[in-house]
């Protein structure tokens, strides 16, 4: 499919707001299966999220929730849950506790 430039135009566009709003806002990036934000962003903003394990050495972890009918995430490695005992000990034992639950690894 051959786009116009009025099309073109307009991913140029929308390009340039998701960055304006991304800096804004600190989150990573945007998918096409939802908004992945700065693990710090994410814990601070909501208090009840999801947690599961990802088929990934280096972050095991994905944190999540819905707003919108639009899935919000964030990854985490096991060093930067460990962290959250300092930085944010309530939602460490929030996580801590999800992942003995569920058994996630």
């Amino acid at each position: 499919m051959k786009l116009s430039t009025e099309q073109v135009q307009r991913i140029v566009e929308l390009q340039k707001r998701v960055v304006a709003v991304g800096e804004e806002f600190d989150y990573m990036t945007i998918h096409k299966h939802g908004v992945q934000m700065m693990h710090e962003t994410f814990l601070e903003t909501f208090e009840v999220f999801a947690v599961s394990s990802r088929e990934c050495d280096v972050y095991p972890y994905e944190v999540s929730t819905v707003a919108g009918g639009v899935k919000i995430f964030t990854i985490m490695s096991a060093a930067e849950v460990v962290a959250l005992g300092d930085t944010h000990p309530d939602k460490f034992d929030y996580i801590s506790r999800a992942i003995q639950m569920e058994g996630v690894k």
